[in-house]
């Protein structure tokens, strides 16, 4: 399912209220995988669990294998303090 709006996507997953919070602000969907806790609570998203919530429903849509090129960029991980989806081998080290 492609977005066609981020007050589409935020009644998708039942925060509509924050529509426009994130409109005021010129948030769109190039910029929601940019997101973090701090800039969620400078939008003026308060509840700990409503910036949680987001920030899940961010990473699904980063996972989705039919994302739209804006989320599309792995690189965008650590912004949102998500751990990559591939991770290299671990060795212990003794020096």
């Amino acid at each position: 399912m492609q977005m066609q709006s981020v007050s589409e996507w935020l009644k998708s997953i039942g925060l509509e209220q924050y529509g426009p919070m994130f409109a005021e602000n010129d948030v769109d969907l190039d910029l929601l995988a940019d997101l973090n806790d701090q800039s969620l609570k400078d939008i003026g998203v308060a509840s700990v669990g409503h910036r949680v919530k987001l920030i899940r429903a961010i990473a699904e849509l980063q996972r989705s294998p039919s994302r739209a090129d804006p989320l599309d960029s792995s690189d965008n991980a650590p912004a949102l303090g998500l751990k990559p989806e591939v991770e290299g081998e671990r060795r212990q080290l003794t020096v």
